[in-house]
């Protein structure tokens, strides 16, 4: 997978060979979650719910968010690390 710039940078790491066979094996599924939701979801944790969450953490919330409607409840959303840049990025906007 070549991706680009992502706020998840937590999650962008490589996966092995052998780390990927085991989790095509053993998991149901796994989806992408688009950067416009995972910036939604940051915005929603501090608006909402006063907190801090950096980008990886934000993709458990902004998938829950997407699918509210399919999830049973009640459930639960862990949302963990608060390590967001807040310095401007070039071209004016905080990265």
């Amino acid at each position: 997978f070549a991706g680009g710039p992502t706020l998840a940078e937590g999650l962008e790491g490589g996966v092995s060979a052998t780390t990927f066979a085991i989790a095509r094996r053993e998991l149901q599924r796994m989806e992408a979650v688009p950067e416009r939701d995972i910036a939604d979801a940051m915005r929603f944790a501090a608006d909402a719910l006063g907190t801090t969450v950096e980008g990886s953490a934000a993709v458990a919330l902004a998938w829950a968010r997407a699918h509210l409607a399919d999830l049973p409840r009640p459930f639960v959303v862990v949302l963990t690390g608060r390590n967001v840049d807040h310095t401007p990025a070039p071209g004016g906007a905080a990265g």
